[in-house]
């Protein structure tokens, strides 16, 4: 006997905001298609399709999915008594077979039964059939005779799945044939107008768009998250980005303590870095298939975020990053410095050298810092960016920080201030090509030294290529594009311009092609 109560919808709430255009965009969906609804936890897709189907009146069936249909036979049979609640006979030949001809059999029935109602009907609207976290059920036996009924679905019956992963349902081959509908975390998380009248509907109260502004970007529109600040909050209104224990003990409940501890270790071991690619998770977490797992978080929407088009890089939602570090610091104290000094070392070595030196910052590894900081000011000023450096000194203690300045502007002649605290406002720093001298003698003595400078940088390899350089070059002799050789080495785009343009300098040449006319000369 099936539980009633896995076919009940859920209600409406009137304290819930009416997402009108996400509802319209699934009116204007049709029969045989496949309607996936798909977000991490808390993102409202329940909500959402409970009040699509209360504003639109249809006939539709509702199947809370659990952890007790994820047997195939038991899930048909679900299938089956959800459909039989706006169609009283239908399945009912597929009930008979299920036990002795198995679930092919009974699939292919139940089939024809769509198939012969497709036919009767008069009606152009289709039934709909809702699986509510299918994710909760999902096994090989079930999703390869959920295929089969998806290849075969009649006009007459529409499935809307909301799940917090992607199933391996051939959604490419759906999408390519105009089968397959899609809503994502992005289609769901609030915007500020969104976020404002949701708190001003929760709370009671007038919120500001400019505080709904705030709100939405600290959340990340991410609803649940929205709603916990608000409810924590002592005034009614969130004001900052931090993560509370409602959130937090959201976020374990929910997403954490589910997932199995392989992926735990890895998602505490990479939040200790703001950014990660498979390289860095390799080192990090001392495994050599990081770009699998990462592709896992993906594909289970573990609130994780890809910066770039080509997926090399990401990052946690922030909320969510808070929370792992809470965890983060469940470790023993050997085993956090070991993990950033690791993330220290790849950043350095890489190329990434204000990361590094946030990592060095933690580490109060001040040697490193001063390295690195001399490192990015070399950068910047290469990239004329003369006067984005100075911020860094006031994550230094004073006096490090005045160590670290002095010897600097020796350095590169640009004018440091002593202590952090008294650093001056960026726009306030000439550029170093412009550092006003006391006379003009000196002017023109400095500005022989500075051509001299220039000459001695042109005299083909002045000191050795670095081991990034000989990568670089090796990559260039393959004829790589830059794009193609920042992807390949995990780096950036400007820190690659960066390491070409010392190369080119430490080489003689100003371009490619001079480059490899040195290495492979004419005749």
């Amino acid at each position: 006997m099936l539980l009633r109560t896995r076919f009940y919808i859920p209600p409406v709430k009137p304290e819930h905001l009416l997402r009108s255009g996400l509802i319209e965009r699934l009116q204007n969906t049709q029969g045989s298609q496949l309607v996936l609804i798909s977000a991490p936890a808390g993102y409202g897709k329940t909500t959402l399709v409970s009040q699509w189907l209360h504003t639109y009146s249809q006939s539709f069936a509702w199947l809370i999915v659990d952890s007790q249909q994820a047997l195939a036979e038991v899930f048909w049979q679900h299938i089956i008594g959800a459909l039989q609640t706006i169609i009283a006979d239908i399945g009912q030949q597929a009930l008979a077979v299920l036990p002795t001809q198995g679930i092919e059999a009974a699939v292919i029935s139940l089939l024809n039964d769509l198939d012969r109602l497709d036919i009767a009907q008069e009606s152009d609207h289709a039934y709909t059939l809702v699986m509510d976290d299918f994710h909760k059920a999902e096994s090989d036996e079930i999703l390869s005779s959920l295929n089969l009924f998806l290849d075969h679905l009649p006009p007459s019956l529409r499935i809307v799945m909301t799940v917090r992963q992607d199933p391996k349902l051939a959604l490419a081959r759906r999408r390519a044939n105009g089968q397959l509908i899609e809503l994502q975390q992005a289609d769901l998380a609030f915007n500020a107008k969104e976020c404002q009248d949701f708190l001003q509907k929760k709370l009671q109260t007038n919120i500001s768009l400019d505080i709904a502004q705030q709100v939405s970007l600290a959340t990340e529109g991410w609803v649940t998250g929205i709603q916990l600040s608000a409810m924590s909050s002592l005034e009614g209104i969130p004001k900052d980005k931090n993560l509370n224990r409602d959130m937090a003990d959201y976020l374990f409940e929910e997403v954490f303590s589910q997932q199995p501890q392989p992926l735990q270790d890895f998602l505490l071991f990479s939040a200790c870095v703001e950014k990660f690619c498979p390289a860095l998770t390799n080192s990090l977490c001392n495994i050599e298939h990081s770009y699998h797992v990462i592709k896992e978080l993906e594909v289970a929407n573990l609130f994780i975020i890809a910066l770039d088009n080509h997926r090399s890089w990401y990052r946690y939602h922030d909320l969510f990053r808070q929370f792992l570090q809470l965890h983060f610091q469940t470790l023993s104290q050997q085993q956090q410095q070991a993990l950033h000094l690791t993330a220290a070392n790849w950043f350095e070595e890489n190329g990434y050298y204000e990361l590094a030196f946030q990592h060095g910052l933690i580490l109060k590894d001040w040697c490193r810092c001063e390295q690195l900081f001399n490192n990015i000011v070399q950068e910047k000023i290469d990239l004329g960016l003369n006067n984005s450096f100075f911020y860094l000194l006031e994550k230094l203690p004073s006096n490090i920080a005045e160590s670290v300045s002095k010897k600097a502007s020796k350095a590169f002649n640009i004018p440091f201030m002593a202590a952090p605290n008294s650093i001056p406002a960026a726009n306030s720093i000439p550029a170093a090509n412009s550092i006003p001298v006391a006379n003009s003698s000196a002017s023109q003595s400095k500005t022989a030294s500075t051509q001299r400078d220039i000459d001695d940088l042109t005299q083909p390899l002045i000191e050795p290529l670095t081991k990034r350089e000989t990568e670089v070059m090796a990559l260039v002799q393959k004829g790589l594009s830059n794009k193609d050789i920042a992807e390949q080495l995990f780096i950036s785009l400007n820190t690659l311009k960066v390491h070409i343009r010392n190369l080119y300098g430490k080489m003689g040449v100003k371009n490619r092609t001079q480059a490899l006319l040195l290495i492979h000369p004419k005749g």
